[in-house]
């Protein structure tokens, strides 16, 4: 009898417990949306009183628990997801916010705890392309880091391949955002379209399929390669993607309008192209 009694009490400790815990997150979640609506509304005002809250969002970084540094991570990324304009045109001092947040991204996404890197990681790719020169500190360190998740044995697992394809659209965000010297541009490109496509996170390669079309459509030459040496491997992701949930309405108008004026002007080009293709994907032809 004392056993289950006993067996009784610890059950009901653990269950205080965890209503405990999801009704703090709860909280912080409402706390997290107040400083959002707030920053979005007055911009380099609420820098201030941001500052004043900051301490305790970092001080969960510091916590054994990784859903209790994902508590701080997601305010970060929350923030810096509204980019650089805010309501009503209001402008945001989203250089203001990398300077902060940015070595805590870098150490989170080295995380073992997947959802943990996976936020990390896509902070990093929001501190990529709205940070501007406030990131530039970080993008050596950013990309050592983001190419070892990509080439990580088991980067494309169950468990990882989200915070994989996260990485490889912050390495995109990188090489097209922060300016960085060509050769080392050139080689992310590589790292990049060799990954294609994103399969996991959909959300996310929605956005990074759209920036592979914007990309072929500029005639960037790190993506079509040297006399278009890409263009099979181009069409590959193309084929690869279309019916997809990873391609909407715009990204498979894009695809058409792409291949339409590549056969007009690169005839040839495509049609070697189109031979590699596998019987399956020939159809895209």
């Amino acid at each position: 009898g004392d056993e289950e009694d006993g067996g009784d009490e610890e059950d009901e400790d653990y269950d205080r417990d965890t209503e405990a815990l999801e009704w703090e997150e709860d909280l912080v979640e409402q706390i997290e949306y107040a400083l959002c609506r707030m920053y979005e509304t007055h911009g380099e005002a609420f820098i201030p009183y941001l500052d004043q809250v900051l301490p305790w969002f970092q001080s969960r970084l510091q916590d054994t628990d990784p859903s209790q540094q994902r508590l701080a991570i997601n305010l970060f990324d929350d923030l810096l997801e509204l980019g650089v304009t805010g309501e009503g045109g209001v402008p945001l001092p989203v250089q203001a916010l990398v300077s902060r947040f940015g070595a805590s991204l870098l150490v989170s996404s080295r995380s073992d705890d997947p959802d943990l890197r996976q936020a990390a990681i896509y902070g990093l790719g929001l501190c990529a392309q709205h940070g501007g020169p406030a990131f530039s500190p970080h993008v050596e360190e950013a990309v050592g880091t983001l190419s070892f998740t990509v080439s990580a044995q088991n980067a494309r697992s169950e468990d990882n391949e989200a915070s994989t394809d996260n990485a490889i659209s912050a390495l995109g965000k990188i090489a097209q955002f922060q300016g960085i010297e060509p050769a080392k541009a050139s080689h992310i490109w590589a790292m990049w379209l060799a990954y294609l496509p994103m399969k996991a996170d959909v959300p996310e390669a929605l956005l990074v399929h759209k920036q592979l079309c914007q990309l072929v459509e500029a005639n960037n030459p790190d993506i079509l390669g040297p006399n278009h040496s890409n263009l099979a491997r181009i069409l590959t992701v193309f084929s690869q993607i279309l019916e997809t949930e990873t391609c909407d309405d715009k990204i498979s108008r894009d695809i058409r309008t792409i291949l339409h004026q590549a056969q007009a002007g690169l005839g040839d080009a495509v049609e070697v192209a189109c031979r590699g293709l596998p019987p399956a994907q020939v159809l895209l032809c």
